[in-house]
Formats: structure tokens, sequence, C-alpha cells
């Protein structure tokens, strides 16, 4: 082998070991840079159905519930955690907003089930901030329970938890969709985790 041919193989190994080496997505870990939670309830099993006295009484077709808001617990979030969002979402109901909670700090892991007041509100001002749901109404922050149009099939309620890198959101949520929190957070959600449930009107 002469002295160019000889080269030539050499700088041919360097370069297929430097592609080698930059292959893959670069986060490390394969699953495009957030960790998988677990997100969990002590009212509520994965797919199952959402009991009634979590559905919301303010409106006519959910008349004799009351509101309550099911305990949730979460975990696997990485170090770096800063904070923590929960949107919960009714994707057969157009997508339509029933908690919007954020700037949870990183020190928290659950909420406990948390009981309505007569007039069917939630205090969840304790463990975050409440952003304004799907009904529109001045006063109803925090929880909205699910009450699908009677006649509906049993609409699939999405729970969903995020691990943030930073402990305050620069904008507040308001109403506002998992798929659009996402992409507008997307270099600073960290990892998520979720839990479905299921409800009809009787």
């Amino acid at each position: 082998m002469n002295k160019h041919m000889a080269l030539f193989v050499i700088l041919s190994t360097i370069l297929m070991f430097t592609v080698g080496c930059g292959s893959g997505d670069g986060d490390g870990d394969g699953t495009g840079g957030t960790v998988t939670m677990t997100l969990t309830s002590d009212q509520l099993t994965e797919g199952s159905t959402i009991a009634g006295s979590y559905a919301d009484g303010r409106v006519a077709a959910c008349s004799g519930a009351v509101n309550n808001f099911p305990g949730l617990s979460w975990s696997g979030a990485p170090a770096e955690t800063s904070s923590y969002v929960i949107i919960v979402q009714d994707p057969d109901g157009e997508d339509s907003i029933h908690l919007n909670l954020y700037d949870i700090s990183s020190s928290t892991t659950s909420i406990p089930l948390l009981n309505a007041n007569p007039s069917g509100q939630v205090d969840m001002s304790s463990y975050g901030t409440e952003g304004q749901n799907y009904r529109f109404e001045s006063t109803n922050n925090g929880w909205a329970g699910p009450c699908p149009p009677s006649g509906d099939s049993a609409h699939t309620y999405i729970f969903k938890v995020y691990a943030l890198n930073i402990a305050n959101l620069p904008t507040p949520l308001s109403n506002s969709k998992q798929a659009d929190f996402e992409s507008s957070y997307s270099s600073n959600i960290l990892g998520s985790g979720q839990l479905t449930g299921k409800y009809a009107n009787p």
C-alpha cells in the first residue's frame, strides 16, 4: 500500500468514527429531552370512571354534583425541576380546559382531595396560581369538574403534570390547552406525566 492510499484509509476511518459518535438525538436519554413522570390519584385509576362528586354541579346538566377536586400525586421529576404546572383537558369536548394551575413549588409533589365550598368553588391558591378555565366566568378560576352534554358518550379527561426549569411563568395561563403550553414552553419542560379518567352524565 502506498503512502497516499494509507492516508486515505486513515482519514476515512476518522470520518466514520466522528459521524458514528455524533449520531442520535443529542439529548442523551433517547426521549426527546424530557423525562416520563408518574401521575396518580387515590380517587382515580387510569382509564376509570370519575365519580359524580367530582363533576361540576354548577352546570344544570350535572345538578347535584359538588365539584370536588380529586387528589393528585406525582413522582419522577428531574432534580433540576423549579416548578410544576397541571393542566386538565377534555379532548372530546373541543379540548375544553378544566384546570390551569401553575407556579406550583418544586417541593410540592401532591395535592389532596379538595372539597368545593357551597358555591361550588375549590380554593387551590395554596398550591399554585389558578388560571381561568373554559367556563369564562370572572370568578371561575381553578378547577371546573367534568360535565359533558347530556346524551354524549363518556368524555375522556386528561390530567397532565409538567416539570419546568423555571420557578414562575412569565405570562399567566388562562384557558390554555396542553398542546399550546407544550409548544410555548418546549425549552422549559423537563418532564411530564398524565392520568386519564372518563365521565358521562347519568
